[in-house]
């Protein structure tokens, strides 16, 4: 399923870039291609995940370790007979502090946030979206949304030629793995460092200290630096 889902777009950006209308190492093809393409095929993989996860598995005689039946089912209202819950509980304070350095990291955008939002105005304004939803139909099958490709692309060119702003760019898809963690872990702990060295130093609290007399009554310590004051007051009067 996933292959017949894919391939015709495997298929038709190798004819884009044979027909040399993209080039990888191009910014402006990049971004107009995740510009036009990026949410049609994320939605096209949302559907094909619902149509597996619903689909039945069959019972394999060959291969009795599979489990059969609905993934969907399989996996919230699991069989015990079939299949066993591995899953650990999680610590909801230590989760939320090893989520908080990424933070700022969007894996749902290819884009920049501003860059996004240039490239959704022009697409809008050239009807993309009636075309995108089905309300209007493209009129090249084989080729989908390319004259929205092409068009975005050469407004990006002339963007780039006159120097306006904003500045358009992609977003750097981030490396992952331990190292990277590590290094995002140490920056948000930088950061918060600086933040509460820039608030004012908190004030000592005054601590009140007493002894007790022969009787045992709590009686007021008087520090040496009272002494001290007190006898100076005693020479100077």
């Amino acid at each position: 399923m996933l292959h017949v889902s894919s391939r015709q777009w495997v298929e038709y950006f190798g004819e884009l870039a044979r027909d040399g209308d993209f080039d990888g190492d191009m910014l402006e093809d990049q971004i107009a291609l995740y510009a036009v393409y990026e949410d049609i095929l994320r939605q096209e993989l949302f559907d094909f995940v619902e149509a597996w996860n619903i689909h039945r598995i069959r019972l394999q005689k060959n291969r009795p370790h599979v489990v059969h039946g609905q993934p969907w089912m399989n996996y919230h209202y699991p069989d015990p007979q079939k299949a066993c819950n591995w899953g650990i509980p999680i610590d909801r304070t230590v989760l939320t502090d090893m989520e908080r350095p990424l933070s700022d990291i969007d894996i749902n955008s290819c884009l920049e946030p501003e860059t996004k939002n240039w490239c959704r105005q022009l697409l809008t304004e050239m009807d993309f979206d009636q075309v995108a939803l089905g309300s209007s139909r493209d009129p090249d099958k084989l080729r989908p949304f390319r004259r929205f490709y092409l068009a975005l692309r050469d407004q990006f060119i002339r963007h780039i030629e006159s120097g306006q702003q904003p500045v358009l760019s992609y977003r750097r898809a981030p490396t992952g793995g331990v190292a990277e963690y590590e290094s995002l872990l140490d920056r948000a702990a930088q950061a918060r460092e600086d933040e509460l060295g820039d608030g004012d130093a908190a004030e000592q609290p005054i601590i009140e200290t007493s002894v007790e007399d022969e009787q045992g009554d709590d009686i007021e310590e008087i520090s040496d630096d009272d002494a001290d004051s007190d006898s100076s007051d005693g020479l100077s009067a």
